[in-house]
């Protein structure tokens, strides 16, 4: 039976995405990945960096009402249980982590927002 592609249980280090990363952020035992795709994802990190797996998204899914990265997601933080997202379309993202629902936006126009620190 084929691994799911959303486990991944080669060695960190040589662990691949089928697009461009823009960034990363840590916090626990989770990694927070910005990718080119327009989105942003959770892994879970084995100790000892044995393996990762896909926890969840945070992105456009009109079905569950979630908002979208209209353009690559370039940077990302972790602060409490908060996750802020950017890309170049100008706006920053901020989601529940414990729930993973999108609580607001910042939109500053149409100016790059290229990085987030809090």
């Amino acid at each position: 039976m084929a691994a799911s592609p959303d486990v991944v249980t080669e060695p960190f280090a040589k662990w691949t995405l089928d697009c461009p990363v823009h960034a990363l952020a840590f916090h626990h035992q989770s990694l927070f990945v910005g990718t080119g795709h327009n989105t942003a994802s959770e892994w879970s990190v084995a100790p000892g960096l044995g393996s990762v797996t896909k926890q969840r998204e945070f992105a456009h899914r009109p079905e569950v009402g979630c908002v979208e990265h209209h353009e690559e997601v370039v940077s990302m933080c972790v602060v409490d249980d908060w996750l802020f997202t950017t890309s170049w379309h100008g706006r920053a993202q901020q989601w529940d982590l414990a729930t993973g629902k999108h609580v607001r936006e910042l939109n500053i126009g149409p100016e790059h927002l290229s990085l987030i620190h809090i």
